[in-house]
């Protein structure tokens, strides 16, 4: 269940934390809470100049607020987060249970989270660029060829979140 409360805080927006560094609107997740947010990017970097990003947040972690531009995401481990600002709207607050193997869409936008579950979180996301690459007509997806081992868990006009499941061997 989800529940939504104001935060009475003013909107995020760029500050110093209490160990000086930048945090808030416009300052990268990675910056801000180095501790927690890692970029995984592939040596090379991502498609079309994304970023890969992995999240940990530990029972009671809080980030420092940040800024993401679009991101897709995919929950490794679930648990229960509670959201400030985006994809709300600026000092509303949402208290969210993030299943394990779940998709979803985050617009972009300022925001802190808190981890007030009882269990460690970890997801992964592609924060991506406004860079369009061009899909060939004849194209098929691996959900339409091998619908057996791949699923979509979240779409848009741009990208998609698929998970991939198959047996060792």
């Amino acid at each position: 269940t989800d529940s939504i409360s104001i935060n009475l805080r003013k909107p995020i927006m760029a500050s110093k934390s209490d160990d000086g560094k930048k945090t808030g609107k416009g300052v990268a997740c990675c910056t801000a809470s180095p501790g927690s947010y890692k970029d995984v990017s592939p040596e090379g970097g991502a498609p079309l100049g994304s970023k890969l990003i992995k999240m940990t947040l530990k029972v009671g972690e809080q980030d420092e607020p940040h800024d993401h531009p679009k991101h897709y995401m995919y929950i490794i481990a679930g648990g229960k987060l509670s959201i400030t600002g985006a994809p709300f709207p600026p000092g509303v607050t949402k208290e969210l249970e993030m299943k394990t193997g779940m998709g979803m869409i985050v617009p972009a936008g300022a925001h802190q989270v808190k981890n007030t579950g009882d269990t460690d979180v970890e997801i992964l996301f592609l924060e991506v660029t406004e860079k369009k690459g061009e899909t060939p007509d004849s194209h098929k997806t691996p959900q339409d060829t091998d619908p057996g081992h791949y699923k979509t868990l979240a779409e848009d006009d741009d990208w998609m979140v698929v998970k991939m499941d198959m047996k060792v061997g």
